[in-house]
This record gives C-alpha cells, structure tokens and sequence, in this order.
C-alpha cells in the first residue's frame, strides 16, 4: 500500500463520526495495525512494539482533554503520529450514540464528553490544524465512505505513503 516509511494515523473527534469503523476497515483492507484507545486497555506498550517495528499503525483515541500536551509531544512529535479530526453534526452524533447496543456509555456520558469538546476546542484544533473530515451528518447520513476519507488522508498528504 506504500513505499518509504510507515503511516500513523490518529484519529480522534465527535462521538460515534466513525472512528472505530475506519479504523477497523484499515486493518482489515489494508493491513493496517489498528489501536482502539477507548476500547483496549494496554494500547500503549503494543502500539509503541508495532511502531518500533515499522508497521502501518491507526490510533482511534477519544483524547481527554488533560492529555493534548502529552499527546502532541509523545503521539505526534515523537512517533510520528498525523492526527485528524472526525467531526459529525452534533444531533446524528447523539442520536446513534444513544441507539448503539453494545456499548456502556449513556446520555450523560455524551453530553459530558461534548461539553469537553467545547471548552477545549483550541487544544483539540491545536492537534489536527485543517486536517477535518465530516463523516456524519443530519439524518444520520455518513458524507463518506472508508475509501473516500482514506483517499482525502492520502490526498492532503500529497504522499504515496498511505
């Protein structure tokens, strides 16, 4: 899928814009190492081995707010990490966030982590810059398949490397 050094992509953004799914695609379509932070609780000694040992890597984290600066310095600065955003229309986020069945989190939850979003957006948008990509919109309506958004990362990236 690439020729020169390995990708690391991390992923972060509005609940339920698709994340998981994408990164999920990658490892199964494309090979890639695939790290679900909010899923796995040991992501960080494996995703260090797999980066060590020059793989294709995804991170799919829901960044709390209190890590920006370790993630700025040690995911992007360190490893090599292109962090993007995936923003959804807050209403589709909420309405699928609620009808999902196989995970915990509640209403609350949502809001709370909304809320996050919100007064730290300038430490988010710190990571990403325009690297912004609307996956989910009213209805809810995905805007782009996992193909489309792969391409618009390897587009941005005018690299050969995705």
């Amino acid at each position: 899928m690439r020729n020169g050094s390995p990708t690391r992509l991390l992923v972060t953004g509005v609940p339920c814009a698709g994340k998981t799914t994408f990164a999920r695609w990658l490892a199964s379509e494309h090979a890639f190492t695939a790290f679900l932070a909010d899923h796995d609780q040991n992501w960080t000694v494996d995703l260090v081995a797999a980066v060590n040992d020059g793989k294709d890597v995804i991170l799919d984290y829901g960044i709390p707010a209190g890590s920006i600066p370790t993630v700025r310095q040690w995911l992007i600065q360190d490893l090599g990490f292109q962090a993007w955003w995936f923003d959804a229309d807050p209403e589709a986020s909420l309405e699928v966030f609620v009808a999902r069945q196989d995970h915990p989190a509640t209403r609350a939850d949502w809001v709370r982590y909304m809320d996050g979003l919100r007064t730290h957006a300038d430490e988010y948008a710190s990571l990403y810059d325009d690297r912004v990509i609307r996956t989910l919109d009213s209805g809810p309506t995905r805007t782009m398949s996992d193909s489309e958004i792969l391409e618009h990362i390897k587009t941005y990236r005018g690299s050969h490397n995705v």
